[in-house]
């Protein structure tokens, strides 16, 4: 089957690297003297500590964000009471710790414009750019009416609706960017990620060295991603899970997600196959099961009184989308070639049938 093209977030400018690092590093520099919430002492609150700016010449350091994920074991993904408590504690770490500024620093350098419209950078614009095709993923992508991408799909819908009002809650200046209704996704497995490019899934290591990667870094061979996307085929053939809304949260990264449950008890397996075939992959995977809708990219902490209206409109959406349900037809194999938008060359690979 021929690839397709997914649509791209459009309007996303590239800007200088010199310049967004410049941006970063001011607002990073900014908020080291920042007050902090009245009911929490200044050593409880999340810094700056640790973020880290891409370096020209080096893979991008996204370390801090990444250890704002939370991470969950399989036999927990395949519970729903269990993981409805992750994000209820998701939640309630955001209301009562307020942002994460070290994760939003280390994300905010993959955006261009963050002082107008923030969008996300194409991989090419990256200041160590990668090869269209470095940065490679497989997802569950709710189905669009290709006439009308939102107001056909209740899912699609309802959350562009909570993400256009979660976001306007928040403080004036906190620099939003929303998704696109028709990119989000639900991330199964990374065969190689920005933070962690791997030319080669299949070899340990991914067949990049980490410290003097080669510029701009590779995308795999021919041979190598068509291994790849085969593959992941066959193992898509054993799986077919179904999904079911759960809340929507606002993380302590900044990111505004839409969490869900697994009802059919199938995400963790297929996720654990993919990761024994590609030993060489990214070593970071998402262990939730959520699609972003958008996120604030100023590391500036919220108030008390912030962080409880953006909760308030958080719970709101949540009823209403609380049960919705989200039936995957196919899993995609895409070459991103735009940060976080599944935006490049994809692949569809039927799922089990009944």
């Amino acid at each position: 089957m021929e690839n397709t093209l997914i649509t791209h977030t459009p309007g996303a400018q590239a800007r200088k690297p010199n310049t967004l690092l410049q941006d970063a590093g001011a607002a990073a520099s900014s908020q080291t003297s920042m007050k902090t919430s009245n009911t929490a002492k200044e050593a409880d609150k999340p810094s700056i500590a640790g973020a880290q700016l891409h370096a020209i010449g080096s893979i991008a350091d996204i370390s801090a964000n990444w250890s704002a994920k939370v991470v969950v074991a399989s036999e927990e993904q395949n519970d729903r009471t269990k993981m409805a408590a992750v994000y209820e504690s998701m939640a309630a770490t955001f209301v009562r710790d307020g942002l994460n500024l070290a994760a939003i620093v280390a994300i905010r350098q993959f955006y261009g414009g963050v002082d107008a419209d923030p969008e996300p950078l194409y991989y090419e614009h990256f200041p160590t750019p990668l090869q269209q095709g470095a940065v490679r993923l497989v997802v569950f992508k709710p189905k669009p009416n290709t006439l009308d991408p939102v107001h056909r799909d209740p899912l699609l819908h309802l959350a562009h609706e909570a993400c256009q009002d979660i976001l306007a809650s928040a403080p004036s200046g906190m620099q939003p960017h929303a998704s696109l209704p028709e990119n989000y996704h639900l991330t199964v497995f990374m065969t190689s990620q920005p933070g962690d490019p791997r030319a080669d899934p299949f070899t340990p290591g991914g067949g990049i060295d980490p410290i003097h990667p080669p510029v701009p870094i590779p995308a795999p061979t021919s041979a190598v991603l068509q291994r790849e996307i085969d593959v992941c085929r066959q193992i898509a053939l054993t799986a077919a899970p179904a999904f079911e809304v759960h809340s929507v949260v606002f993380a302590n990264s900044g990111t505004l997600l839409l969490c869900l449950v697994d009802t059919t008890g199938q995400l963790a397996g297929l996720r654990q196959k993919i990761r024994e075939a590609f030993p060489g992959a990214s070593s970071k995977q998402s262990s939730i099961m959520h699609m972003t809708l958008g996120r604030v990219l100023k590391p500036r902490q919220l108030t008390d009184k912030e962080r409880e209206v953006i909760q308030q409109r958080c719970s709101h959406w949540s009823s209403r989308l609380k049960g919705t349900v989200f039936k995957p037809e196919v899993l995609w194999h895409v070459q991103e070639h735009q940060f976080t938008a599944v935006a490049g060359a994809c692949e569809p690979l039927p799922l089990s049938q009944p």
